[in-house]
């Protein structure tokens, strides 16, 4: 009965989703997921090794990074579903299966079956965990953090052989998932509950050794049977910017402290045309990072109930865990993320501490079931301690929605921006009063059953589904949902643009670096052309996005991308430096000739400054205030040329050349060692591309002289190249491109992206998954006999 209520709450948790048919969408499943998801499909379906990404910017490592998931299994379930569906289909079986984990660890520590169930429901319905489902593998990662505790704990408590295998690929498989933060988290945490179980034993110092020991050689297995991930991850990170990124980017998106009081009221005011202001000191001017942090106001009287009786062995590691993944939260609010960092320089690499809100979550809902159990044996001052704490949970939530529905027009004033409503204040107030009410009306009812609780458990099932229902009601629209046409849907920029083959495009991205305010006159990058209360369906924004063609989707329809932004801080240094370059160079001469050598064809933005050395091509209708501009770029460089003349420069100087006029991008190449020589006179060279894969290419070339074939794709040290069978040099060109060189005549050139760390960590993980399925099978035979 407990794990058929799990399944039923998280189908219920999505109804749009699981019985109408609807997709999620949300914020980077349809900015980032889906063009990741058919970039992979057609490396598949092309024989390509899933490794290189060419739609994304000038081309980007896919395998080595870590979000598109290549070694996880799931993932390839993408190359047979439709894309709304597959999606679907991984939240809700994520959700059931870190729900039936978290059962499964508290019915191991001991707890009856209905605290097991509070606690698998608290964690599955809670709102840090439910806000990553528009995060892939964050989300992936934090299911699998319930069944990584579990394995730990049987391995610590009585190790064997099997059980510290099983400890290992269980860690494996959450590192495979594509989370860094969560697999870092985890291992945090698997170490405290080490030293735990270290405290807990008589010889606690010896018991240490041991217990150290055994979780080391846990995450040993699981670091090299992951080592195809990790590795090639690792490499990709040393050479960008990830490796030293600044403080300011690091600590972006912290929990401000009003915002953490939302764990027991559940107010969630991200929905609302807020005043920037307020904006600001909640959300640093942007939507939250999680949704909600709603941890539930029937689950903290639960938990105060757990605080004030304490005779569970896991308690004290619990609240540990509960309040250390509180204060890293904080981020730079609070004193202990900057000394965690300090402690573990490795973790500089993560970004916004808030996400070890996710952590509290987990030690909240275990703590909630061991409240659950010790709720009924509570008496005395004990009792009448819990009692004021629910009386203090229902009065706080009463109180607010109370405030919030009187005090409407003040409210609104203080908290509302009226330049984006046509709506009164209580209107939109009036969804967060309700919501306020119903977790006083919760909390009542369970304050009701713990004060007439007593020996018996039939008051358990009482307050469990109280528990599940406040948690539910509170996240059931936490994510939103679309038909699924919003993904199947071509716009008409797409059919516009229409470069011709091998050919690139340029999208204006107005995220980056104020842009919207310095060529549209307003703060807020993309700013509808109706205000929010009219808006024909609340996906309006992703519909907008993707109808201007945003550069991050533009490989869901196979069109090539340049000079992206670096979202996730991962190109390679040089290339950076060129898009960077290409952001301030916004003066007509300079995009004209930065686009023409990037291969560009088309451009598209929703302003004209800076693009009057372009042709205009089509003005198209938006969703926006401004419509949307299509630019040819008057005569672009080919995907690959030919050039006889070489400059040699670093750094600063190779930036400058590029936009130098004494610099012909036609003639010449920009390197970073050899010899200069300028073009030679006559010089004549033509190209073929034979084949252009995600992963290799063939190019047919003929030279009247010794020159250099340059390709308008990123040079990383992954590629591989040939000339008529024989290795070549892969030089980086022109700041971040690629060339070969070639000798006068004909001849074939043939470049594959084969970079050491995916071979090397295949080989490691190859050979060390030997090692755990040798000892489960050791094991197996020892059971039979």
């Amino acid at each position: 009965m407990p794990l058929l209520g799990l399944g039923l709450l998280v189908l219920l948790l999505f109804p749009a989703a699981v019985f109408r048919g609807r997709i999620f969408y949300y914020r980077d499943i349809h900015l980032v997921w889906h063009a990741q998801v058919e970039s992979f499909v057609r490396m598949v379906a092309e024989g390509a090794w899933p490794v290189w990404d060419r739609y994304v910017s000038f081309g980007q490592p896919h395998w080595a990074n870590p979000e598109t998931q290549v070694l996880y299994p799931f993932t390839w379930l993408q190359a047979v579903l439709p894309a709304g569906a597959f999606y679907t289909a991984f939240v809700v079986f994520h959700c059931l299966f870190t729900a039936f984990g978290q059962y499964a660890l508290a019915r191991s520590w001991g707890l009856e079956r209905a605290p097991a169930f509070v606690a698998a429901a608290a964690w599955t319905a809670s709102g840090p965990f439910l806000s990553l489902v528009s995060l892939w593998h964050h989300f992936t990662g934090a299911s699998w953090i319930p069944w990584v505790f579990l394995a730990f704990d049987r391995a610590l408590r009585a190790p064997s052989p099997r059980r510290l295998a099983l400890a290992g690929l269980a860690a494996t498989a959450q590192v495979l998932a594509g989370s860094a933060d969560m697999a870092a988290m985890t291992l945090l945490g698997t170490a405290l509950l080490a030293v735990d179980h270290a405290r807990r034993h008589a010889r606690a110092a010896r018991r240490a050794l041991q217990a150290g020991a055994r979780w080391g050689a846990a995450w040993a297995v699981a670091a090299a049977v992951s080592a195809a991930q990790w590795m090639p991850t690792l490499e990709l990170a040393r050479r960008s910017g990830r490796w030293g990124l600044p403080d300011a980017a690091r600590v972006f998106w912290s929990l401000p402290l009003p915002l953490a009081a939302q764990a027991v009221v559940p107010a969630f005011l991200d929905g609302l045309p807020l005043r920037p202001e307020v904006r600001a000191v909640l959300h640093e001017s942007r939507e939250p990072f999680l949704s909600s942090v709603y941890l539930g106001a029937v689950c903290a009287l639960l938990v105060a109930g757990a605080l004030l009786r304490g005779r569970h062995s896991a308690r004290a590691f619990l609240i540990v865990l509960a309040a250390g993944g509180l204060l890293v939260s904080l981020g730079r609010f609070a004193f202990a993320y900057g000394g965690l960092v300090t402690l573990v320089p490795p973790l500089r690499v993560f970004r916004y501490p808030v996400k070890a809100m996710v952590l509290v979550a987990f030690a909240w809902s275990l703590l909630a079931g061991l409240g659950l159990a010790a709720v009924r044996h509570l008496d005395g001052w004990r009792r009448r301690a819990l009692l004021a704490v629910g009386a203090a949970l229902v009065l706080v939530n009463l109180g607010g929605a109370l405030l919030l529905w009187l005090g409407a027009a003040e409210w609104g004033a203080a908290l509302l921006d009226g330049t984006q409503t046509r709506r009164s204040p209580s209107w939109h107030l009036a969804p967060v009063a309700a919501g306020l009410f119903a977790a006083a009306a919760a909390a009542a009812g369970a304050l009701v059953l713990a004060a007439r609780a007593r020996a018996s458990v039939r008051w358990a099932w009482l307050v469990a589904p109280l528990a599940a229902f406040d948690l539910a009601r509170a996240h059931v629209g936490l994510n939103p949902t679309a038909p699924g046409t919003l993904l199947t849907f071509r716009p008409p920029v797409v059919a516009a643009l229409a470069p011709p083959p091998h050919g690139r495009v340029f999208v204006y991205d107005y995220f980056r670096w104020d842009r919207g305010l310095r060529h549209l006159g307003h703060r807020n990058a993309y700013v509808m052309s109706t205000v929010r209360d009219e808006w024909p369906v609340p996906w309006a924004e992703a519909l907008a996005l993707r109808s201007y063609a945003y550069p991050s989707v533009l490989g869901a329809w196979g069109l090539e991308g340049s000079f992206d932004t670096d979202r996730l801080g991962l190109f390679a240094g040089s290339l950076a430096q060129v898009s960077d370059l290409q952001a301030v160079a916004e003066w007509p001469d300079a995009q004209r000739r930065l686009l023409e050598l990037g291969a560009v064809s088309h451009a598209v933005a929703l302003h004209e400054a800076g693009f009057e050395a372009l042709r205009a091509a089509a003005v198209l209708p938006s969703l926006f205030r401004e419509p949307i501009r299509v630019f040819a770029v008057p005569a672009p460089l080919p995907r690959a040329h030919l050039v006889s003349g070489v400059r040699v420069a670093h750094g600063g100087e190779r930036l400058r050349l590029l936009l130098s006029p004494e610099f012909d991008p036609r003639r010449e190449v920009v390197l970073e060692e050899g010899s200069p020589a300028p073009p030679a006179p006559g010089f004549e060279g033509t190209t073929a591309i034979v084949e252009l894969r995600s992963d290799r290419s063939r190019i047919d070339v003929v030279s009247s002289g010794a020159a250099h074939l340059v390709l308008a794709d990123t040079h990383d040290p992954g590629w591989r190249g040939t000339v008529d069978g024989r290795p070549a040099p892969v030089l980086r060109a022109n700041g971040a491109f690629t060339a070969v060189a070639v000798p006068a005549g004909r001849h074939r050139v043939e470049l594959a992206y084969r970079p050491r760390a995916v071979t090397l960590g295949l080989t490691v993980s190859g050979l060390a998954l030997a090692v755990p399925v040798v000892m489960l099978a050791r094991a197996g035979r020892k059971e039979r006999a």
